[in-house]
């Protein structure tokens, strides 16, 4: 009986201390309207997106945006910097990209420039093909990240829509040590 008595009020700490921790934890959850808000004032604050072409709703911490930009770029960051706020916990992308019409060979020789003017993407075999402003990259690179910038660069021409990256990646095998360390010190 004594060792009861001694029990029951260490219970009893303890549950306080588990309910006031919960009720601690949920408290500094934010709720849907702040994640909305601090989504609309991280777009406001970046350069690179008009935030007032943009509508954030959020719906237990599950952001959706809509509306249109003019280009992929703006939209790809769009969807990036909802995804840094605290409480979301997923991006509904229905962002449209409302770029100019241009045409498929237009489309096509304005990405092939892009690739050959960028110094880092301009020895690339990347073959184009433009479809109504979609974009369909082929081509072998030597790396990952040749791939995606690659699609970076073709995403930054006006009038694409869209980018279907079907680049494969030839690892070139054996490569020397001090070429692995050089290609290193370039990309810091």
């Amino acid at each position: 009986m004594k060792t009861l008595k001694n029990v029951i009020p260490i219970v009893l700490l303890i549950s306080c201390f588990v309910f006031s921790s919960n009720n601690l934890a949920a408290a500094n959850d934010p709720t849907d309207k702040e994640i909305s808000n601090a989504v609309d004032n991280e777009l406001f604050f970046n350069a690179t997106t008009p935030s007032y072409l943009i509508d954030v709703q959020t719906n237990e911490g599950i952001v959706t945006l809509n509306g249109s930009v003019n280009n992929i770029l703006a939209k790809d960051r769009a969807v990036k910097i909802a995804r840094t706020v605290k409480g979301v916990r997923a991006v509904v992308d229905n962002i449209e990209v409302d770029a100019p019409y241009r045409s498929n060979a237009v489309l096509e020789n304005d990405v092939d420039n892009a690739l050959l003017s960028d110094p880092a993407t301009d020895s690339y075999e990347i073959y184009v093909v433009a479809d109504m402003g979609q974009i369909t990259l082929t081509g072998t690179v030597e790396s990952w990240q040749e791939k995606q910038l690659s699609e970076y660069v073709a995403k930054g021409v006006s009038g694409v829509k869209g980018v279907e990256n079907n680049i494969t990646i030839n690892y070139t095998a054996n490569r020397p040590d001090y070429e692995i360390q050089q290609d290193i010190e370039q990309s810091m």
